[in-house]
């Protein structure tokens, strides 16, 4: 009889009653469809000293190494409230594969994997409900006596556990992104419904969406408000945006840098510009902006114009000087400015204050 005939007369026949007839009427048999030979199949097998005593019910053992273990429970039992026992039982015999079963289920676990021990589990076989190929194959493939002797057993299994947790986690771990999205996360969303849909979001509209929340309008967005309201020059005394308080970070290219101000933001923007572009820097010389009559960079910063009691900065060696600039509204138009200039997105910059 074939190991798919016999998992076919299993579905067939009664439900064992007990552990004792679960181990006759199903352990047994499918362990020899899989190559072991009664000799090789121990029965209670002792597990450590006599003085903790404890049993596994099924140890396989061939060329002098038990190879498996087997923990039987009766059947319609709770396995997860003997996970901890088979798992204790693998450790200290140290064997790379074991089963908990109440013959009509089977949990494989692998005892050695570098996961946390309820995380160690790599496949569960139901005899009544999964398809017989299929249950065939896993049987085969994780303890067959050949598959475990040439250890292609545990090869296997680790794959099997690499993909459980892969389909576990990566959901899990994209759920709490959606909960909680970073600014990482926020940027490129931003970056991507801009270039696709051609739509400005900020990054308090993107957040929202990520989080299945109701997108605020623009106008009601406190982070953009300053800058899409702010009241003309003329209007204003010339400091308005000390308001706004000192920056906290800037967000370049979706990577969040720790700033103590407005200029030291405008210099950290033109250092990681210079160090990405340092090779076609020049171009920045070519940079013109509407309404302003010197240019944003120069060789020679007598070329910049009259700038009072502000100071210049030189990115590196790059002997191209800027005008440092202490006003947020001066220090996001010029980084735009700069950025295109480069073919990047006017988006991959923003000032942060949180």
């Amino acid at each position: 009889m074939s190991l798919q005939q016999r998992l076919e007369t299993i579905r067939s026949s009664p439900i064992p009653q007990s552990e004792e007839s679960a181990k006759v009427q199903i352990l047994v048999p499918i362990l020899q469809n899989l190559g072991w030979d009664p000799s090789e199949m121990l029965p209670e097998h002792q597990v450590g000293e006599m003085s903790r005593s404890g049993r596994v019910d099924i140890a396989l053992k061939t060329q002098g190494r038990i190879l498996g273990l087997i923990e039987a429970k009766a059947p319609g039992t709770r396995l997860d409230n003997h996970v901890d026992q088979v798992l204790g039982y693998a450790f200290y015999e140290s064997v790379e594969i074991c089963a908990l079963t109440t013959g009509l289920e089977w949990w494989l676990y692998l005892p050695g994997a570098r996961v946390p021990i309820r995380e160690r589990r790599f496949a569960v076989l139901r005899i009544l409900e999964d398809p017989i190929v299929r249950l065939s194959e896993d049987f085969t493939s994780f303890f067959s006596k050949e598959s475990l002797v040439n250890r292609q057993a545990e090869e296997q299994a680790k794959l099997r556990l690499e993909s459980v947790r892969l389909n576990s986690e990566v959901p899990n771990i994209w759920k709490q992104m959606l909960q909680e999205p970073d600014d990482e996360l926020v940027r490129l969303v931003q970056r991507r419904v801009n270039e696709r849909a051609h739509l400005h979001l900020t990054s308090e509209q993107v957040a929202a969406a990520l989080q299945g929340s109701s997108i605020p309008s623009t106008a009601t967005t406190s982070s953009v408000a300053p800058l899409a309201a702010a009241p003309s020059e003329q209007d204003q005394p010339a400091q308005w945006w000390r308001s706004w308080g000192k920056p906290t970070a800037i967000v370049l290219w979706g990577k969040r840098h720790i700033v103590s101000s407005n200029v030291d933001a405008f210099r950290t923007f033109l250092d990681l510009l210079y160090e990405r572009h340092h090779d076609d820097f020049d171009r920045v010389l070519e940079v013109s902006l509407p309404g302003h009559s010197f240019p944003p960079a120069a060789r020679d910063p007598k070329e910049l114009g009259k700038t009072g009691e502000r100071e210049h900065h030189q990115p590196n060696q790059s002997r191209i000087f800027f005008t440092e600039d202490s006003n947020p509204k001066f220090i996001e138009k010029k980084a735009v400015a700069f950025l295109t200039c480069f073919d990047h997105n006017a988006t991959d910059f923003e000032l942060r204050y949180d």
